[in-house]
């Protein structure tokens, strides 16, 4: 059960996918309740959330992003995003504002669905984006990392997408509707990361 009080449903870097069940009750949570999830996942791991995700025209491939331009590297060997939506929006704004990056050792895409049927209470904004000269590798178990045309996903490459309905689908519901927000990175959120860059920012915002 999802607490009745719940303002926002954390999923921070699942380590097992969840069951169908619990995909259920996330399910309700966000179209009974017009609930807020904040999820983040990351390469390599199974989590159980595609339903889920293509239900908010959502799409998130198992590749690991490969950061080639030098601008988008720390000292440290981490990767710094810095690409925003062009358009102005309530989630980056900080970010913008404050010419803050989101800094990360893994992402994986997360992109909107172009396969998914058109809703028009449903609104897929991607957020923060890899440099053009970067691509999700596939097959990120064997290095050397090398670009195939054929396999991997080209950059740039969206790594945070926010859904939300237009409107809560209650009969009867005059208040908006719910609102999924994806990460591809999970480590954003741990103690060696949370204070670098933006990312507390960013999360603290994804999250309201």
């Amino acid at each position: 059960e999802i607490p009745k009080d719940s303002s926002v449903l954390f999923i921070m870097g699942p380590q097992t996918s969840f069951s169908p069940a619990e995909v259920e009750l996330i399910k309700n949570y966000l179209y009974e309740r017009n609930g807020r999830v904040l999820a983040l996942i990351e390469p390599g791991r199974s989590h159980g959330l595609d339903t889920l995700l293509s239900d908010w025209a959502i799409f998130s491939p198992d590749c690991e992003l490969q950061e080639q331009d030098t601008a988008g590297r720390s000292a440290e060997g981490d990767i710094v995003l810095r690409r925003l939506i062009d358009k102005p929006n309530p989630l980056t704004r900080v970010l913008r504002e404050q010419d803050l990056p989101i800094i990360g050792s893994r992402f994986r895409n997360v992109r909107f669905d172009e396969g998914s049927t058109p809703d028009s209470t449903l609104s897929v904004t991607p957020l923060i984006f890899s440099s053009d000269n970067s691509w999700g590798e596939t097959d990120y178990q064997r290095k050397p990392y090398k670009y195939d045309i054929n396999r991997d996903q080209p950059g740039p490459l969206s790594v945070a997408v926010a859904a939300e309905r237009a409107a809560g689908i209650r009969k009867g519901s005059t208040s908006s509707g719910g609102r999924l927000v994806v990460i591809g990175s999970s480590d954003l959120a741990t103690n060696q990361r949370i204070n670098r860059g933006g990312n507390q920012a960013f999360l603290i915002q994804a999250a309201v």
